[in-house]
Protein backbone atom coordinates (compact mmCIF):
# COMPACT_ATOMS: atom_id res chain seq x y z
CA UNK A 1 0.00 0.00 0.00
CA UNK A 2 1.26 3.49 -0.76
CA UNK A 3 -0.07 6.35 1.34
CA UNK A 4 0.54 10.06 1.00
CA UNK A 5 0.03 12.17 4.10
CA UNK A 6 1.36 15.46 5.48
CA UNK A 7 0.77 14.57 9.13
CA UNK A 8 3.04 11.92 10.70
CA UNK A 9 0.61 11.49 13.59
CA UNK A 10 -2.10 10.35 11.17
CA UNK A 11 0.25 7.69 9.80
CA UNK A 12 1.12 6.57 13.33
CA UNK A 13 -2.56 6.28 14.24
CA UNK A 14 -3.27 4.24 11.10
CA UNK A 15 -0.40 1.84 11.81
CA UNK A 16 -1.53 1.49 15.44
CA UNK A 17 -5.06 0.73 14.32
CA UNK A 18 -3.91 -2.42 12.50
CA UNK A 19 -1.38 -4.13 14.80
CA UNK A 20 -1.56 -7.46 12.94
CA UNK A 21 0.24 -5.89 9.97
CA UNK A 22 3.86 -4.77 9.72
CA UNK A 23 4.35 -1.31 8.27
CA UNK A 24 7.44 0.43 6.98
CA UNK A 25 7.20 4.21 6.84
CA UNK A 26 9.65 6.14 4.70
CA UNK A 27 9.54 9.93 4.53
CA UNK A 28 9.79 11.32 1.04
CA UNK A 29 11.49 14.67 0.69
CA UNK A 30 12.67 16.76 -2.23
CA UNK A 31 16.18 16.05 -3.44
CA UNK A 32 17.19 19.67 -2.84
CA UNK A 33 16.11 19.43 0.81
CA UNK A 34 17.93 16.12 1.25
CA UNK A 35 21.18 17.50 -0.17
CA UNK A 36 20.96 20.62 2.01
CA UNK A 37 20.42 18.46 5.10
CA UNK A 38 23.31 16.16 4.21
CA UNK A 39 25.64 19.12 3.69
CA UNK A 40 24.71 20.46 7.13
CA UNK A 41 25.46 17.09 8.72
CA UNK A 42 28.77 16.79 6.86
CA UNK A 43 29.80 20.26 8.04
CA UNK A 44 28.86 19.37 11.63
CA UNK A 45 30.80 16.08 11.44
CA UNK A 46 33.85 17.82 9.98
CA UNK A 47 33.76 20.40 12.79
CA UNK A 48 34.19 17.57 15.33
CA UNK A 49 37.49 16.40 13.83
CA UNK A 50 39.38 19.42 15.19
CA UNK A 51 38.16 18.93 18.77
Amino acid sequence: MLVDCDDPLTIHKFCSMLPAFVFQVHPVIRVEDAVRGELEVIAWRDSLKGK
